[in-house]
């Protein structure tokens, strides 16, 4: 056992070292052999040797998540790029993550609402540019769908903000500069019948000028 008691390590007869999880050890049975000196040495089956090489995989795949993890909190998808770049196997990958996810220390749905509230609140981004950015940062379609549902953003008081941000108290004289403000506002995200309404209150030209 681990110095902690969360671990069971193992070597086989040419000193090569597997460091497998207690829970992992507790369903294959080696838990038992770990409290019991008279078993040992245990010669395991050919398909006892690779599961234990898994199941190390695994441990190691886990341990280095936890790493990554401690820089910045990623989605599902990301941490798997991430892991399988590192060159981990897809199938050591998904049982690590698996461990990740049961305990709460991966969670696409929390990490989604979070950083949609944070890109609201610091950037004034509209619905469209929130959902860009959060694609990017790996949640999926259904996910995202589920934030905005959840956090029900007042997107009409972003763009005020962000309006009010970019205007500072100035009004807008002709048509060209209207038209460079509206450009500007969507980029952020918002729809033009939205900008609109919000520039209404700059707006200090004639309506047919423009």
């Amino acid at each position: 056992m681990s110095e902690g008691g969360k671990e069971l390590v193992l070597y086989d007869e040419e000193r090569q070292k597997y460091v497998i999880s207690v829970a992992d050890a507790k369903k294959t049975g080696l838990y038992k052999l770990s409290q019991d000196e008279d078993s040992l040495p245990y010669e395991a089956d050919d398909e006892e040797s690779e599961n234990i090489a898994f199941l190390s995989k695994k441990m190691s795949c886990v341990k280095y998540a936890l790493y990554l993890l401690e820089f910045s909190d990623k989605s599902k998808r990301t941490l798997l790029n991430k892991l399988r770049t590192k060159g981990y196997e897809k199938d050591v990958c998904a049982s690590a993550l698996e461990v990740l996810e049961s305990n709460n220390v991966v969670n696409d749905e929390r990490l989604c609402e979070k950083k949609l509230v944070s890109i609201a609140e610091t950037k004034f981004y509209g619905r469209y540019r929130i959902k860009s950015e959060l694609i990017k940062a790996g949640f999926s379609s259904e996910t995202i769908e589920n934030a905005f549902e959840n956090e029900q953003i007042d997107f009409d008081e972003l763009i005020e903000k962000l309006a009010e941000k970019i205007m500072r108290g100035k009004a807008i004289n002709d048509a060209a500069e209207y038209s460079k403000t509206v450009a500007k506002l969507q980029r952020y995200g918002y729809s033009y019948e939205s900008i609109k309404n919000t520039l209404e209150k700059y707006r200090d030209f004639d309506e047919y000028e423009y």
